[in-house]
C-alpha cells in the first residue's frame, strides 16, 4: 500500500458511496504497507473509527488472493502508475468484474473489459455505485474480463519472445 496505487481515493470515494451500498458492501484492502503509508493509514483508521467497514487483510499469499477474488463483487484498482496490471488478469480469471483508472497501461490489459474510471474520489464512486448496483453489467463485465484473460497465458508470452529473440530482437 503505497502512493502510486492511490487507495486514499478509493477509502474516500468508498465512504461516499450511498448508506444502503455501504451496508451491503465491505471495503477490503489486500496488500501489505509501503513506503509513504502513514497518510492512507491514518485515513483509514479514521474512516473505521466513523464507522466506515473497511477491511484490512495485510500481505495475502497466492492461495488466500484467489479466495478474496471468488468471493468480491469486484475488483476496484484505481492506481496512478503501473508497469502491468497482474491484478486486472487475476480477476479477470476469476470472473470478477473490473473497476480501473484509465491509465494507458491498465487500458492495455484491460481492453473492454472494465468499467473505466478517472482516478479522483468523485469519479471511482461512481464507477463503484454503477457496478455494485447494476447486475447485467457486472455479468457482462464478468464475461468480457474471462474472455480477454485467454489473450495472456506464459505460453503465448514465451511464443513472442522465442520469436523475437530468433529475429535478432526486431
Amino acid at each position: 500500500l503505497e502512493p502510486r496505487k492511490n487507495f486514499g481515493a478509493l477509502v474516500e470515494a468508498y465512504c461516499q458511496l450511498p448508506k444502503e451500498v455501504r451496508d451491503a458492501h465491505s471495503l477490503v484492502i489486500a496488500g501489505g504497507w509501503g513506503w509513504k503509508s502513514d497518510e492512507l493509514r491514518n485515513l483509514i483508521v479514521t474512516r473505521q473509527n466513523e464507522g466506515y467497514d473497511i477491511i484490512l487483510t495485510g500481505h495475502v499469499s497466492g492461495e488466500d488472493r484467489v479466495g478474496l477474488f471468488k468471493n468480491a463483487k469486484t475488483l476496484a484498482f484505481p492506481s496512478h502508475y503501473e508497469g502491468f496490471g497482474m491484478p486486472i488478469l487475476e480477476a479477470f480469471y476469476c470472473g470478477i468484474p473490473v473497476v480501473a483508472a484509465d491509465i494507458p497501461v491498465l487500458r492495455e490489459v484491460g481492453n473492454n473489459a472494465c468499467l473505466w474510471s478517472e482516478r479522483d474520489a468523485k469519479s471511482l464512486a461512481k464507477a463503484l455505485q454503477k457496478i455494485l448496483s447494476d447486475t447485467t453489467l457486472r455479468n457482462e463485465l464478468s464475461r468480457k474480463g474471462k474472455e480477454r484473460a485467454s489473450d495472456f497465458s506464459w505460453e503465448k508470452t514465451a511464443k513472442k519472445l522465442a520469436t523475437r529473440l530468433n529475429e535478432g530482437g526486431r
